[in-house]
């Protein structure tokens, strides 16, 4: 796994009474090839939550959907995303391949995952090739780290997942049953050996699930009721240490996530803030439990970085914030349970602009912590 982290720790997430207060935060993807200076970016800009950058440029096999696709029965992987041909000659061990991982595995064992030689390579693991960010934050010395911060992965979500990946006839895995609980119990996997893998470290642990398909519920590409999205989001997450999080980049039944198993819910600020003002009281619950908001305020698409500056998104944030302080939910809380990031994943960006999102986020987080002021001299 890592040749420079002692072996296997019991991993843990964040102590309850942890606060963020506008920590800075990346989301996943960055447009980079090389993993070395794209994990060097995330240092620099997230020095308190390091997260390990998704390379969807360096190749296909990086795509968030195929990257955490290795293991299903009868697997396609193509450049654009993954498959499931039932008329694979392998497709029944596969299955059965997978069945059996996950039965000879609990979450209570105190051991990760299970995965088949020394080459990590099995339904759990999550290998070099599909994610050169990961390996590389995994190989790099621990005295690397920054003091104090936690490490954050990320994978994709049950329901995005389940909605993107398909069968040989293009039909998405959830309206198949026995496909869905496979995909179901492969993310259940792999996110319960990443964070084994992260644990090493000796840092607390932080996982996010990505769900931009969240944005379709409702619709008519949605033929499910809120009660299967709750049962796959616990399914893959039921028995996680780490500290969970969930991404929507867009707009959705907040209901659903606020009321989830993750403790931070990440949304498009920039784009989607009136849609989460909504449900004021949902907020409230979710703070009152401990929960924070990551808020995706600094833009990722380049047409919409180009025009806006420190100061600018600054007030677009306020802006944002006023509408639940509006709405009777404390300033002060939001606040200190907030993140910021960008809106989402950065790989439409060039290497420069990228950079430029993320210094952003880490400039927004310094002037809010009161280690800046306006232009003209109003603290914030």
């Amino acid at each position: 796994m890592s040749s420079h982290w002692p072996g296997p720790a019991r991993p843990e997430g964040l102590g309850p009474g942890w606060e963020p207060n506008c920590a800075a935060l990346a989301i996943g993807s960055l447009p980079h090839v090389r993993p070395g200076p794209a994990l060097e970016l995330c240092i620099e800009s997230t020095p308190e939550l390091v997260g390990w950058p998704q390379l969807p440029a360096a190749a296909p096999a990086e795509n968030m959907y195929a990257q955490f696709a290795a293991g299903l029965p009868g697997l396609v992987v193509t450049a654009d995303g993954a498959y499931c041909d039932r008329r694979s000659p392998s497709y029944e061990a596969d299955l059965e391949r997978l069945y059996a991982a996950h039965l000879s595995w609990s979450p209570d064992a105190g051991a990760p995952p299970p995965v088949a030689g020394p080459a990590a390579i099995g339904p759990a693991a999550i290998g070099p090739e599909l994610a050169r960010g990961l390996h590389a934050l995994l190989d790099m010395p621990r005295e690397r780290l920054p003091a104090g911060a936690a490490l954050k992965g990320q994978i994709t979500g049950p329901v995005s997942f389940a909605l993107a990946v398909t069968d040989q006839d293009r039909r998405p895995l959830l309206y198949d049953e026995t496909l869905r609980q496979a995909a179901t119990l492969l993310l259940r996997l792999k996110a319960a050996w990443q964070e084994w893998a992260l644990a090493g470290s000796g840092r607390p642990t932080v996982l996010f699930l990505d769900e931009p398909y969240m944005a379709t519920f409702g619709s008519a590409h949605f033929n499910y009721g809120p009660e299967l999205v709750r049962q796959l989001l616990e399914a893959v997450t039921g028995g996680l240490r780490s500290t969970l999080g969930v991404h929507c980049c867009g707009n959705t039944d907040w209901t659903l996530l606020l009321g989830g198993p993750a403790r931070i819910v990440s949304f498009d600020a920039y784009a989607h803030a009136r849609s989460m003002a909504l449900y004021p009281r949902e907020v409230e619950a979710h703070l009152a439990a401990g929960g924070c908001l990551a808020w995706g305020i600094v833009p990722a698409l380049p047409q919409d970085l180009v025009g806006e500056t420190l100061d600018s998104l600054l007030a677009r944030f306020e802006a944002a914030v006023g509408l639940l302080v509006d709405k009777g939910i404390d300033k002060d809380l939001l606040l200190r349970r907030a993140l910021i990031s960008p809106s989402c994943g950065l790989r439409a960006q060039s290497e420069d602009g990228a950079a430029r999102a993320l210094g952003l986020c880490a400039q927004m987080s310094a002037r809010l912590r009161g280690r800046g002021q306006r232009a003209g001299g109003e603290q914030l």
